[in-house]
């Protein structure tokens, strides 16, 4: 931010504001995409793009991607015009985002198969738990004694893989476990 002399905004895949910065009390970030969108024609461009606003103020986005996966938006707000420099900077910046979203994502993915797998153990293997099993789910925050409750979700229009996804961030919270079974 220091180098771009302006207001760096961080937008998530769906456009919601993940974080906002300034260099200076110049511009202020904006508290939502605004108008013209830098960040929509960003995406379409798959690079790049500059607006201005009535009030004069340049907006210049550029997408976070991988691939033709949408991840999100960096976006420079600042009174005057971008140079290239600038614009490149972002674009960098950008690009070192979505890698670390993609390594974000690949660790999530990650423990939620190792906590897939630990389930899946559990409902094949004949009591009593394993000190493996138990050290297991120790090291992921489980109380294998406070499990209590097993409960199977089944939807005809989802798959199995698709729900199982839904409920990892829930059994995570609740200290429990989640997986596609069989």
């Amino acid at each position: 931010v220091d180098n771009l002399h302006g207001a760096v905004t961080v937008f998530d895949r769906t456009g919601a504001v993940v974080a906002r910065c300034r260099h200076s009390s110049e511009c202020e970030p904006p508290a939502h995409r605004p108008s013209p969108d830098a960040v929509e024609q960003a995406r379409q461009s798959g690079r790049w793009a500059t607006t201005t606003d009535s009030s004069g103020i340049w907006h210049s986005a550029a997408t976070i991607q991988a691939g033709e996966t949408h991840l999100g938006a960096l976006l420079l707000t600042r009174s005057h015009t971008p140079a290239p420099v600038d614009i490149r900077t972002l674009e960098r910046a950008a690009q070192i985002m979505g890698l670390l979203i993609l390594k974000e994502n690949a660790l999530a993915e990650a423990e939620e198969r190792v906590r897939g797998e630990l389930l899946t153990e559990l409902l094949v293997s004949a009591p009593p738990i394993t000190p493996s099993q138990r050290s297991r789910a120790q090291a992921r925050g489980i109380d294998l004694s406070a499990l209590n409750a097993l409960i199977v979700a089944d939807a005809a229009t989802k798959s199995a893989s698709a729900i199982s996804r839904q409920h990892h961030p829930l059994s995570t919270e609740m200290s429990g476990l989640a997986s596609e079974h069989l």
